[in-house]
């Protein structure tokens, strides 16, 4: 038996490879600093602390770097939709902060 292949997902115009039984995807996108305007580094996943702990290891010792999760609705691939931003970090040990 083969196993379902992923299929990619255009999530805000980052393409994320998510599973077919997917329902929402967890996108967290790495700055190098406040001023950016697009992510160095992205990472979808179907967990949400999955996508903290990459946002908290990605701007470990990089001091003006900060991350942000977001949710999405992937339940129709074709038409995937924003539900919510998640927070916001700026150093590894803090707690999201919502904007």
């Amino acid at each position: 038996m083969t196993k379902p292949r992923n299929i990619l997902v255009n999530l805000g115009g980052i393409k994320v490879a998510i599973a077919p039984h997917e329902l929402f995807c967890y996108l967290a996108k790495v700055y190098a600093d406040p001023g950016s305007t697009l992510p160095t580094e992205v990472f979808g996943t179907p967990e949400h602390e999955e996508a903290w702990t990459f946002v908290r290891g990605a701007i470990r010792g990089k001091e003006l770097a900060y991350g942000t999760v977001e949710m999405w609705d992937v339940g129709y691939p074709q038409n995937p939709k924003k539900v919510k931003d998640l927070g916001r970090i700026d150093r590894p040990s803090q707690d999201p902060v919502l904007s």
